[in-house]
C-alpha cells in the first residue's frame, strides 16, 4: 500500500521493516481496519487475563488515539495488509527522566505470528520514533513470570530490573 493510500484510510506509515508495515493509527481509519484492532486487542486481553469487553476496549483505543492526547498507536501489518501486532505507548515527563519518554502500555503480536519478528520491530520503531521526538529512553512493565516479554525487550535493548510496581484504582 502506498503512503497515500494508507492516510487516506487513517492510518501513517511509519516504517516498513522487511515484509512488515507498521502505521501510526489514526481516528480516521476505516471501520474494518479498527475493528481488526479491537480482533488483537480482545485476544491480548484475554491473553494476559483481563476481563474487558469489546466495548469497554473500544473506548480504551478511541481515547488513546484523540488527537489531543500524547498517547500513541502503532500497529504492524504483514504484506496482505492484516493487523499482526500492536503497541500503545505513553509519551510522559519525568524530572528523573531529565525529559520526556516513551512508556509503552501496551505490545503485542498476534498469535500465529508470535516469534517472527513483529514485536523486535514494533520495539525497534519505538525506539527509533522516541528518539527522533526527543525522547530519553523508553521503558514497559511486565510480569516477573512473563520471560517471553523480557526476552523480547532483552533481543533489543531493554535491560530488566527488579521493581515493585505500586498502583491504586481510582474508578
Amino acid at each position: 500500500m502506498a503512503a497515500g493510500d494508507a492516510e487516506r484510510e487513517g492510518k501513517v506509515m511509519a516504517k516498513t521493516d522487511k515484509s512488515i508495515n507498521i502505521f501510526e493509527l489514526t481516528p480516521h481509519c476505516t471501520d474494518e481496519y479498527f475493528e481488526s484492532v479491537l480482533d488483537l486487542l480482545s485476544e491480548q486481553m484475554k491473553f494476559v487475563g483481563r476481563k474487558y469487553n469489546r466495548e469497554e476496549i473500544k473506548s480504551a483505543v478511541l481515547n488513546a488515539i484523540r488527537p489531543d492526547t500524547r498517547a500513541y498507536f502503532f500497529t504492524a501489518e504483514n504484506a496482505a495488509g492484516e493487523v499482526i501486532g500492536v503497541c500503545l505507548v505513553n509519551i510522559c515527563s519525568g524530572i528523573e527522566a531529565g525529559g520526556d519518554y516513551v512508556w509503552i502500555n501496551e505490545i503485542h503480536t498476534r498469535s500465529d505470528m508470535r516469534t517472527k519478528g513483529i514485536g523486535q520491530a514494533l520495539l525497534k520503531h519505538i525506539a527509533k520514533w522516541g528518539e527522533s521526538i526527543g525522547c530519553r529512553y523508553a521503558n514497559a512493565i511486565t510480569s516477573p513470570t512473563n520471560e517471553i516479554a523480557q526476552n523480547l525487550c532483552r533481543s533489543v535493548g531493554f535491560s530488566v530490573s527488579k521493581v515493585t510496581w505500586l498502583d491504586k484504582p481510582l474508578m
